[in-house]
This record gives structure tokens, sequence and C-alpha cells, in this order.
């Protein structure tokens, strides 16, 4: 059967999803619809009292809802971040903390010199130095920075090399070789203007190209052929004053003096203060491969450049050292961390220069990126955080915390916290096989937050990743391991929920035998399927589940 869900406001923005860019998120308008049915379908149009249990609690969307309709909820996720996130999202912090911690901050970063590497040399500089320009003789600071590369030819135009990359099988190495043979007769080449004139020569595979150039280009790196030196296309500035940043101009024929110094300074500029630096590959135990969302990424300090990742070095090691004396001032230096990975993505070479950050499901950085200011983006981000509050207090959000338990547990050790029978409603959003890598992209906020992601524990299918068994046999991660944890899954869940309780699991598969495969999980566990729907996207709605899934299966289980 199929349910059309009406939302007061197809446009509206998720308010949770405004703090923290989080992948797979079921927007909140989604989730209270969904939940406002279960209750007026099964426990006579109230969820007062009841017990909800959400065992992938992810971002938190689906248990916050149940709590706001009035349910005692258990959260639980086998990741530490995720559970950080959800409690920091939802934790009173007290407001005159939360902006003396911010105002200490900002004078801090006014005030202070910080140890930096230049050229290998230890100075000292303000954390303003990073990004400020002299126009005419006067100061001013870049915000935001377009950034056009060039890419030169390494050693000399070789003929027979051209003609190995021609002669491989695959579309990305004759792409390759095209790239390469525009390098015959001059040794450099502004980014943009190599992929216009690709993407013009040829116009009559025009789709592949586009989908493979950053590929090929990355393929002629790794051989050694290219190489890539940073360079601004455009320069956005401004003024600090007393309430913040004030945006002024924007240069879009960058003066040779401030282009000089831009490329001077990311040239030479290195971090003094701790940063991760972590492989992008999985611990020994699970294989040792690389991630499968690494893209051409060997590190974390790879996503950034270097002047931002000394910024935000800087800023990190102020964030850490606010007191934490009591529970009010522990709560609001979670909040700023919250904020200050909440801006990663953003401050990092991952910014698309067409808008938007984190683009794809993965650690993928176009050739052509946006630098911004560090600061710039955490006074934004704490200013959102803010307004969150206050939304949350509009929107009957206010005392949520109350209701919520959070803990950091494996879906198969839920019954060491949740007693068998316990349960009334058991709602969830579990992963979709392949679909959304969430350990790994929440790799990149673990390694600041200094936690451990517990990839051995994730349930999930991915062909990096193998389990070593207690009998020594190694088992790859594929949709047979997924669906065989999956059914273990719904077994522990089946035990914790009351009889006659309801399982609700929302889920997806542009496979139809996965979803097959899934829903038989569901059944071998000993749940009885009573309905099945589908509940329309929101047609326009930005922070949906995910742009190719129009709609989501909601599968409603009775024990």
């Amino acid at each position: 059967m199929t349910i059309e869900l009406q939302y007061p406001d197809i446009n509206s923005k998720d308010a949770f999803q405004s703090v923290i860019r989080f992948w797979g998120r079921v927007p909140s308008i989604v989730a209270s619809q969904i939940l406002r049915t279960l209750a007026d379908k099964y426990f006579d149009g109230s969820l007062n009292g009841r017990i909800v249990l959400d065992p992938f609690g992810g971002s938190g969307s689906l248990i916050f809802e149940a709590a706001r309709l009035g349910a005692d909820c258990i959260y639980s996720d086998v990741n530490p971040v995720f559970t950080f996130i959800a409690s920091t999202l939802v934790k009173p912090v007290k407001e005159e903390i939360l902006k003396r911690f911010f105002e200490v901050l900002r004078q801090r970063l006014l005030s202070k010199r910080y140890p930096v590497y230049l050229s290998e040399k230890l100075v000292h500089i303000s954390y303003w130095d990073l990004y400020s320009i002299r126009i005419e003789g006067e100061e001013f600071f870049v915000y935001k920075t377009v950034v056009d590369p060039i890419i030169f030819l390494r050693g000399e135009w070789s003929e027979r090399t051209y003609r190995d990359l021609l002669s491989r099988s695959g579309f990305v190495y004759k792409l390759a070789a095209t790239i390469y043979y525009k390098f015959k007769d001059r040794r450099e080449y502004r980014y943009s203007r190599l992929r216009e004139e690709v993407l013009r020569e040829n116009s009559d595979k025009l789709s592949s190209v586009k989908l493979n150039f950053t590929k090929a280009l990355r393929l002629l790196e790794r051989l050694g052929l290219l190489f890539t030196k940073f360079y601004p296309s455009a320069v956005f500035y401004g003024k600090l004053e007393g309430d913040g940043f004030r945006v002024l101009e924007r240069i879009c024929e960058v003066p040779f003096a401030v282009m000089r110094h831009l490329v001077d300074l990311e040239e030479r500029i290195r971090p003094s203060f701790w940063y991760p630096n972590n492989e992008l590959r999985y611990p020994p135990d699970l294989g040792g491969r690389v991630f499968r969302k690494a893209d051409a990424h060997a590190r974390l300090s790879e996503l950034f450049t270097r002047r931002n990742l000394t910024a935000l070095s800087i800023l990190w090691h102020e964030i850490c050292n606010l007191p934490e004396r009591n529970y009010d001032e522990k709560c609001a230096k979670d909040a700023l961390k919250l904020c200050f990975i909440a801006i990663l993505a953003s401050a990092s070479r991952m910014q698309h220069r067409k808008g938007g950050s984190w683009a794809v499901k993965s650690y993928w950085t176009p050739y052509d990126f946006v630098e911004y200011n560090v600061w710039y983006l955490f006074e934004r981000k704490f200013k959102a955080f803010l307004d969150f509050k206050k939304r949350m207090e509009e929107e009957g959000y206010r005392e949520l915390w109350r209701r919520v338990s959070f803990y950091t547990l494996d879906v198969l050790e839920i019954d060491r916290v949740v007693p068998r029978g316990y349960v009334d409603v058991i709602i969830a959003h579990p992963p979709y096989y392949a679909s959304i890598q969430y350990g790994e992209l929440s790799f990149l906020w673990a390694a600041w937050l200094g936690v451990r992601v517990p990839f051995e524990r994730e349930i999930i299918s991915n062909s990096q990743q193998a389990v070593i068994l207690s009998d020594g046999k190694v088992v790859p991660k594929d949709d047979s391991y997924f669906e065989e944890r999956m059914r273990e899954a719904f077994v522990k869940l089946h035990e914790v929920l009351k009889d006659g309780g309801i399982l609700c699991i929302i889920f997806n598969s542009r496979s139809r035998r996965r979803k097959e495969r899934f829903i038989r999980c569901i059944r071998d566990a000993g749940f009885e399927i009573v309905e099945t729907y589908r509940c329309q996207q929101p047609r326009n709605y930005r922070y949906g589940i995910s742009k190719f899934i129009k709609e989501n299966l909601v599968i409603v289980c009775e024990k």
C-alpha cells in the first residue's frame, strides 16, 4: 500500500541537518510523519509513555521525533562519533557559558601568536596572519579563495609514453592519453582551461569525459607524468569588526603580489600543533586495505590545504584548552567541538566551487575547489548552532534530552542495557548494504575527536573489509556477511520487544533482489510483517536520504 505523506512546508529545512551534514539522515519531517502514522494505527493515536528504541541511532532523527511525541526513548549506535553528535545536539547548553567560551576563542585568535613552520623554520605568527592580504597598503583578511590550480608537465613529453597510454584498455587510460597529448607543445595548463579544451574536443562523448576527467588526471599524477600547484583565481575578502567578520569585496583578477603571497604561503607553511594524519585505510585485523571511499588520498591531511590545516590545528588547540570544571562547561565545550567537526568538510578541499561540500559519499576532492577561512566558517556555524537551539524550543524539542537515554553499543549486544520484552516500538533506519559507508565517512570527525571507529563491529557490505573469525578464517564483508549480521540483529531485537510490539524498519535499495533478501532476514528472526508501504520523499527536499531514492520502503512488523 502507498501512503502519501502531507508536509506542512515541503521546502522547510531540517533544523538538525543545518548544524552538521550527516549522510543518510531521515529528515525530521519524514520521521515525524512515519511515527504519527504508527501511533494512529497501533497505539490509539499517542506514543505517550511508550518505550521506543532506535538501535541504529545515527544522527538521532527518528528517536528525537519519538521523544517529541511523548515516548520514553533509547538511542543506541555502535559508532561513538554518532553518539557524540546526537547527544550534543539535544543536551542542554547554557547560552551565557557558550557565548563566553566563543568570545574567549575569538580574543585568543586575535591577540595570541602561535608557532608554525615556515620552510621548516619555527616562527610565531597570529592566526589572522594566515589570511592577511594587503591591497593598496591597507590590510584585509581573505574569507574565501577560489582555487584553479596549474597542471605542470613533469620531465620531457614522450611519444612512447603517449602511445603506451593509448594502447591500454579502459576509457580512463584513453582519456589520460588525450590529456597527456595536450602537453606536447606546452609545459603547463590552468586546470579550467585544460578541462574546457578536452571537453570541447571530445563533445561526441561528453558525459563520459566529464565523469572520468578527474580520474584520468589523477592517473597521470600517479604515473609521475604531471603535477599540480595551488593557484588562486579569485579572492573574497573582508574586515574584522566588533561583532564578527564583515564581507567587503571580491577580487576577480588576483593582483600578482596577492597571488604570489598566497602561493608562497601555501608552499611554505606547516602546522606545529597536533592534527590527525591518519591513513585512510582499515586496521590490519580487517585486512589493512585502503578505504573504499578514500578516492586518491592516502592520509587525512591531504584533504586540506596547508594553510587551512594550520588554522584548524590552532583552533582545535584552543578549543581543547577551554576549561571543563563542571557539567555546564563540559556541555558548552562539547557544543563547540560539534561546531568544529561540522565545518571540517567546508574547510577542506572537498568544498566545490559551484557550492556544497561533501558533494559525493566519499573523500573526493575536485581539482578546482574553494578554500574558506576557518574562523569565518566556525563563526557562521556557531551562530547556526544558537539559531538551532532557539528553533528547538519553538518546535517542541526543549526537554527532549530528558526523554532519551544514549548508549554507544553494538546492536548485537543491545540486551546488555535493554531487558527482554521491555520495548513497545523499535524504529530503525539500518544501513542499505554498501550504499553509505558510515564508518569511513565518520573517520574524519573521529580522528579530530580522538575516538576510534569500530569498523570490526560495523554491519555493512564493503569489499575492502574482511573479518578474521576465531578459527582464523578470513570472511569478506560482502552481501552475505551483511545479511547474516542483520539476521542476528533482528533476533536480538525480537528478544527485547514486547509481545505484540511493533518493529518499523525504514529501508531501501535500488536492487529488487536485495530488498527481497533483506525482508527474508526480518522474517527469519520471527517477526510477522503486517504491512509494507512506500513513504514518499518530499520532492524538493534538500536533505533527503539520497537524491537517487525518491521513496523509502517502510516495513511494519509485529511480534
